[in-house]
């Protein structure tokens, strides 16, 4: 997308016992949001999966 600037990148890594996920942080200044964004979306992810949904 014209004018936009990707400030992170996560892939879900598959051949492990848990979750696991690598994530890619392209400005330093955004590593805490990052991290925190990825607790969160990890915790709604398995609350749904957990629920049914």
């Amino acid at each position: 997308m014209e004018g936009q600037t990707e400030i992170m990148s996560v892939e879900k890594q598959w051949l492990s016992w848990g979750d696991t996920y690598h994530l890619t942080i392209h400005d330093d200044r955004h590593q805490t949001i990052g991290v925190a964004l990825m607790i969160v979306l990890d915790m709604v992810h398995h609350q749904s999966k957990n629920n049914g949904n």
